[in-house]
């Protein structure tokens, strides 16, 4: 459907803006109950990115601050694992020197940008 809508409109579009000094050659207008016709977004194609963004800014079919939250939850529950990964890391690596029975204990520190640098933890 997408596709014959793009050749409907790019089919029956005239294109008056001049692309080589930095002019859309495509624009969004919304028309006013008055019926005068807002400038809303100016594009470079008609392709399925458009429509992709039409979909996404239209309130009317969808809460947008509900979508919004869920994208922002999906980050913040990713952005947690990590975290959550790295503080059981150093929980095991503290039980496991302390139950260590030497004055010293020696690791690999297997943070990214610290492959094979070695930390010592001494007892003194």
């Amino acid at each position: 459907m997408s596709h014959e809508l793009l050749e409907r409109l790019s089919g029956s579009t005239q294109n008056f803006a001049d692309p080589a000094i930095g002019e859309y050659p495509f624009m969004v207008v919304e028309r006013t109950r008055d019926g005068r016709d807002e400038p809303v977004l100016g594009v470079w194609q008609l392709d399925d990115r458009l429509l992709d963004l039409l979909h996404e800014a239209d309130t009317t079919k969808h809460d947008v601050l509900k979508l919004l939250d869920k994208k922002n939850d999906k980050v913040r529950k990713g952005r947690s694992d990590e975290q959550l990964g790295w503080r059981d890391y150093c929980r095991d690596l503290i039980v496991h020197a302390a139950r260590h029975k030497g004055s010293s204990y020696t690791f690999k520190d297997p943070r990214e940008g610290h492959e094979g640098e070695i930390v010592k933890v001494t007892d003194s």
